[in-house]
């Protein structure tokens, strides 16, 4: 039916009286949705509470990269429920430069009950670091300072608290292509409770585990990763992760993109893991 015909037939529909739960289904929404400008083309979206305490569920969002003299770029930012409606921090955007791709995980990193960012970077160029963490502060979308509105330590203009926030390399398995980090989670799978970090590499088909102890500091000292590296038979996939055996650990399922299987790893609590 042509867009006259439509608008006709409501308005008839509505004219004359006709049941009105039947006129109501020819309406449309009458309200626009609330738009907020980001950096650039949005290519993954993380929903979370950053805010302490709660307005509601922020979002974490990432831009495709863009290339500029050759160097290759990424931004990152947030918006902020305010609540009922979004407030976008200015000028509290996270570039990382030389990078092809960025992944980001959602997770309590240092047990102060405020959520943080964690994100694997895939190197464009001679860029070689790896892993980035930067600490909530919990700050809410009514305080300013004078940088602006931010919920987290760090950004490009925001100095950030005891300089807990940083990026360090960690070893991709030898003998590999270039990675390719398509794939982060933030599972607490040992007693100390904190979030952890698994990250895939689908070039290679590795799994890393990075065991974290709470510690921060900018070269990022809580982290380390576990061996041996896990090797995805099936490929890289999303990742999900739950108690699956009762045991009291988390474990992990791979959904595998080669032959579209789910394999699963059962954690024994101290990070590591063995296929079941």
């Amino acid at each position: 039916m042509s867009l006259f015909g439509r608008i006709f037939r409501r308005s008839v529909c509505c004219l004359l009286g006709v049941v009105s739960g039947v006129c109501a289904a020819q309406q449309q929404f009458t309200h626009q949705p609330e738009v907020e400008l980001t950096e650039g083309r949005v290519t993954s979206i993380q929903a979370g509470t950053f805010q302490s305490p709660p307005a509601g569920v922020d979002v974490l969002y990432i831009n495709a990269p863009t290339v500029t003299a050759g160097v290759s770029t990424v931004n990152v930012g947030a918006l902020l429920n305010s609540p009922q409606s979004f407030k976008t921090p200015g000028n509290d955007i996270i570039p990382f430069t030389n990078v092809s791709n960025v992944v980001a995980a959602l997770g309590d990193f240092n047990s102060d009950g405020i959520l943080d960012f964690a994100f694997a970077l895939t190197p464009s160029g001679s860029n070689t670091t790896n892993l980035c963490v930067y600490y909530g502060t919990g700050a809410t979308a009514s305080q300013t300072s004078s940088n602006g509105v931010t919920s987290y330590d760090g950004g490009n203009f925001y100095t950030p608290r005891g300089i807990k926030n940083g990026c360090a390399t960690f070893a991709v398995h030898a003998g590999g292509i270039p990675p390719n980090f398509a794939y982060i989670a933030a599972p607490p799978f040992t007693t100390h409770g904190v979030s952890q970090l698994v990250i895939e590499d689908s070039a290679n088909k590795y799994l890393y585990v990075i065991q974290n102890n709470g510690g921060t500091g900018s070269t990022l000292p809580g982290f380390v990763v576990k061996q041996p590296i896990l090797s995805l038979a099936d490929g890289a996939g999303p990742i999900y992760y739950g108690d699956l055996n009762g045991d009291g650990n988390t474990d992990l399922v791979i959904n595998g993109q080669t032959n579209y299987t789910a394999t699963v790893y059962l954690g024994n609590g101290d990070g590591t893991f063995k296929p079941r």
